[in-house]
């Protein structure tokens, strides 16, 4: 998804993916999130947009805001929509959604759910944990002083009880199997992270430009990490899906380990 719209691709071969529909909508779309037949995109210019992917062939547009900018990545959990800041919709009824809190928390962008209980979030103040049991009530519950901005990419993952953040030239793992008290567990140089995916047994860092090298790590010790691969391969986002890594530059690439 980028300006104009949002391309549904089909990748049932991941050689040749096709896409099969495309939506129309005003803005630059930053964030995209799937929750069952729903098809969410963070809007910059501009607000939320809803589609109905049950048909991905068809899909249809159920909801355009034009209000506040959403820019950035958005995670959902039940009914619930989580954006940057933090601003929370409830989607239960995806025709109409609506904000039910929004405040400057300085918390960043949302990257990850632990344990269904626990927003991560991630952005120049540090990286945060958030208690959501109540969903429309978050509290943050404790800070690591780490800066992870970024404009585009996914600075953040999350593996098991292990966070992973890229800031400044380094990944670092961060223990928070007690979220209260996180713990930094080691740190590796990848040279500026944009985005980072951990897939079983390696993380993998894309550079925003190609010549910074896309790094391949070693995390079956996360707090005794090691570049095992590097590639001149740079862009501004990248996902997981089946053991393959899906770039927003539209490169596909096979994991280590499948």
């Amino acid at each position: 998804a980028h300006n104009g719209g949002g391309w549904i691709v089909d990748v049932s071969n991941p050689k040749e993916p096709k896409a099969v529909a495309w939506v129309k909508t005003d803005g630059r779309h930053w964030g995209v999130e799937i929750k069952d037949n729903y098809w969410f995109l963070a809007r910059g210019w501009g607000d939320l947009i809803i589609v109905d992917i049950k048909d991905p062939k068809n899909p249809k547009l159920l909801y355009s805001g034009y209000g506040p900018n959403l820019s950035g990545y958005i995670v959902a959990v039940d009914n619930y929509l989580y954006g940057g800041g933090l601003r929370i919709y409830d989607v239960s009824d995806p025709k109409k959604p609506k904000i039910v809190y929004n405040k400057n928390l300085g918390t960043g962008q949302p990257f990850a759910v632990y344990k269904n209980k626990y927003l991560i979030t991630a952005g120049r103040g540090g990286v945060f944990i958030i208690d959501i049991s109540k969903r429309t009530e978050p509290k943050i519950v404790s800070k690591v002083n780490l800066n992870a901005y970024t404009v585009y990419g996914r600075q953040l993952d999350l593996s098991g009880d292990i966070v992973y953040v890229g800031s400044g030239s380094y990944l670092y793992s961060i223990d928070i199997s007690n979220p209260k008290e996180p713990k930094i567990l080691g740190k590796v140089y990848t040279c500026e992270t944009n985005s980072v995916v951990v897939y079983k047994n390696y993380a993998y860092s894309l550079p925003r430009v190609g010549s910074w090298g896309f790094r391949v790590i070693d995390v079956s010790d996360p707090s005794k990490m090691k570049v095992v691969q590097e590639i001149r391969l740079g862009g501004n986002d990248m996902d997981e899906e089946n053991g393959l890594l899906y770039t927003a530059n539209g490169l596909i690439l096979s994991t280590i380990e499948k």
